[in-house]
C-alpha cells in the first residue's frame, strides 16, 4: 500500500484556477475571457455533461474578478441538492443579494498587476435543476431586484428542469464532455506531480471509463494510487467500476454456441457474484454487436433495440440475474436471422 499523506482530494487539489486551465471548451472561455477582461459579466446558466468544468469555470471567474484573498466575501454558493427549498431562496440568498459593497484594489497573483475589483457580487447556484418550481420562480424575482448588484450564475446537468423565466435572464453556454486527448493530458500531469507508477492500459482504460467526465477520471485515478503493484491496480480498477475483465468476457461470448441453459444461468450467477455492472455489460454487448461485420445491419438494429429494452426493464427494478440469463440466451441464439419483437423475447 502507497503511504502517501493524503490531503484533500485530487478533484480539488487538481481544480483548475484560471479559465485557461479549463480544456476542450475553448469557445466558452473566449467569450468569459473576454467579460473578465472588461472586468463584467452577465447572469450565466453552465449546463451540459457532468465533470466537464462548469463549477470550475465560475470560481475561476470569481478568483479572477475578485482575487483570491477577497473571492469568499464577493461569492455565496449553494448546492440545491441539498437547499433547494423556497424559504432557501428567500432567507438565504435574497440576504446575501441585498448586502451593500464596495469596491476595492488587489494585486493579481498571475500578472502582479494592480486591478480594480467589480462593483457587483456573484451567487452560484450549483445542481440547479434540483431546485423546486417555487424555488425557481422567487429566484426569477430576486434577480430582477438586484441586478445591478449581483450576478447569478446556475450550474446544471439538464437545462430542461430550469424554467424558461431564469433562463431568458442568462447567457447560456453548454458544456461537452472532454475529449480523450485531454482527460490523458489532465492524468499525465497528476502522475507526474504526484509520483505515480500507473500501468498505461490501466490509464487508457481510465480515460474510457470516464466517458469524457474528468471528476470521474481523477477519482479513479486517486483510488488505484494506493498501489504501486500494477497486478492490484488492474484489480482495484475493475472492483470500482464494476467492469467485467476482457479474458473472462472473451470466453463466455466464444463458450456461448456450445453453452446449455443451465452452464447459462451458472455463469450469470458468477457474473453477479463478481460484482459486475450488468448495465455495463450489456452496453460492452451492444457496442461489440455495432461493430461486428459478421452480422448483418438488419440484425444489428433488431439485436440494439432488444439490448435497449432489456436495459429499460433492468432501470426499473427487473432482477438482475434474470436479465442476464435472458441477453446470454438470445446471444446464444444468434444464428437465427431475424429477432422477435423487444415484447415476445421477454414473454
Amino acid at each position: 500500500m502507497n503511504k502517501k499523506l493524503l490531503d484533500i482530494p485530487w478533484t480539488e487539489k487538481y481544480r483548475p484556477n484560471n479559465i485557461s486551465d479549463i480544456y476542450t471548451q475553448n469557445n466558452i472561455n473566449r467569450v468569459l475571457n473576454y467579460c473578465i477582461e472588461n472586468n463584467n459579466i452577465p447572469n450565466l446558466l453552465l449546463y451540459g455533461h457532468p465533470g466537464t468544468g462548469k463549477t470550475s469555470t465560475i470560481l475561476a471567474i470569481c478568483r479572477q474578478l475578485f482575487g483570491t484573498s477577497n473571492v469568499k466575501n464577493r461569492t455565496f454558493m449553494l448546492n440545491a441538492s441539498d437547499d433547494r427549498g423556497i424559504n432557501i431562496v428567500r432567507e438565504k440568498i435574497k440576504q446575501f443579494a441585498n448586502t451593500s459593497i464596495s469596491d476595492y484594489k488587489f494585486i493579481d497573483e498571475e500578472t502582479e498587476k494592480e486591478c480594480q475589483s467589480p462593483s457587483f457580487k456573484v451567487i452560484i447556484l450549483d445542481e440547479a435543476d434540483n431546485m423546486t418550481i417555487d424555488a425557481q420562480s422567487a429566484l426569477r424575482r430576486i434577480m430582477e431586484t438586484t441586478a445591478k448588484t449581483t450576478r447569478f450564475c446556475i450550474i446544471c446537468n439538464n437545462v430542461n428542469k430550469i424554467i424558461e423565466p431564469i433562463g431568458s435572464r442568462c447567457v447560456k453556454f453548454r458544456y461537452i464532455p472532454l475529449s480523450y486527448d485531454n482527460i490523458e493530458m489532465k492524468l499525465n500531469q497528476i502522475i507526474k506531480l504526484e509520483g505515480l507508477n500507473i500501468d498505461s492500459k490501466i490509464k487508457n482504460n481510465i480515460i474510457i471509463e470516464s466517458g469524457g467526465d474528468a471528476r470521474k477520471a481523477i477519482n479513479i485515478l486517486e483510488c488505484i494510487s494506493c498501489y504501486d503493484d500494477v497486478s492490484q491496480q488492474y484489480k482495484l480498477f475493475y472492483d470500482i467500476t464494476g467492469n467485467i475483465e476482457q479474458p473472462f468476457y472473451n470466453k463466455l461470448i466464444s463458450g456461448l454456441l456450445n453453452a446449455s441453459v443451465f452452464t447459462i444461468e451458472k455463469q450469470a450467477e458468477r457474473i453477479i457474484q463478481m460484482g459486475c455492472n450488468i448495465s455495463k455489460l450489456i452496453e460492452k454487448i451492444c457496442f461489440d454487436i455495432a461493430n461486428d461485420s459478421n452480422i448483418s445491419e438488419l440484425d444489428k438494429a433488431e439485436y440494439i433495440i432488444y439490448l435497449n429494452y432489456i436495459l429499460k426493464q433492468l432501470y426499473e427494478g427487473c432482477d438482475e440475474t434474470i436479465i442476464l440469463i435472458s441477453v446470454l440466451c438470445k446471444l446464444k441464439d444468434r444464428k437465427s436471422t431475424r429477432l422477435n419483437s423487444s415484447h415476445q423475447i421477454i414473454s
